[in-house]
């Protein structure tokens, strides 16, 4: 499912080998957990485990290794004098943006940086090639995918900061509420090792210039 991006495409080919027959249904942050609390979802992904959500909500094993960095825009004259070398201690006078209800959000507050949130990538990217703010920070492999679809002759004026903000998993984060959760997560899980011994786990790894956990 190339036009519902990397980890949709993943997380396809995981459900076919576990014989699930998976439902997309692409909601706000906010109303994704909603959902997952209320029982009206099996899953979303992707998340990264944190020890809040590890309260709430159960995770599959890892899906892939995820970049978390410092995305800006070659057209914006803020970030012109860079050296690409800055890590975020370095750029307090700059402005940045977030998905909403992102981990990134308490680092930001803490270091007394300015910042704009949205409930989406695509809008995210958007924003950032108007010059909304100078930095996005969230995972480069979906925020590039977005990219190459909504911009895709414009990909080459789009780069990440060498130092990463932070690197994690990618996971499908799982409903406690939904009917036989646990058991589909484990069919899950099972469909994932499939894939790997299959060799296709690899496949779509380097199709969408994904990293292993």
């Amino acid at each position: 499912m190339p036009d519902f991006g990397a980890t949709t495409d993943l997380i396809s080919s995981i459900c076919n080998a576990a014989g699930i027959q998976p439902q997309f249904i692409f909601l706000p942050w906010k109303r994704v957990e909603l959902n997952l609390l209320q029982g009206k979802a099996f899953g979303a992904f992707p998340y990264s485990e944190t020890p809040d959500r590890k309260t709430r909500f159960d995770f599959s094993d890892d899906l892939y290794g995820v970049s978390y960095s410092l995305i800006y825009h070659d057209g914006n004259p803020n970030t012109n004098g860079l050296s690409g070398n800055e890590s975020l201690p370095d750029l307090k006078g700059f402005r940045f943006g977030i998905i909403a209800g992102s981990f990134a959000e308490s680092r930001l507050k803490e270091l007394g940086i300015a910042y704009d949130a949205a409930p989406t990538v695509d809008q995210l990217v958007g924003m950032l090639r108007l010059n909304r703010f100078d930095f996005y920070i969230d995972d480069q492999a979906i925020v590039f995918d977005a990219i190459n679809r909504l911009f895709p002759a414009e990909v080459t004026s789009f780069n990440a900061l060498q130092n990463p903000f932070a690197e994690r998993t990618a996971n499908v984060m799982v409903s406690r509420a939904y009917p036989n959760a646990a058991e589909i997560l484990k069919r899950f899980n099972i469909g994932l090792v499939k894939i790997k011994q299959t060799g296709e786990y690899d496949r779509i790894l380097a199709k969408h210039h994904m990293n292993r956990p």
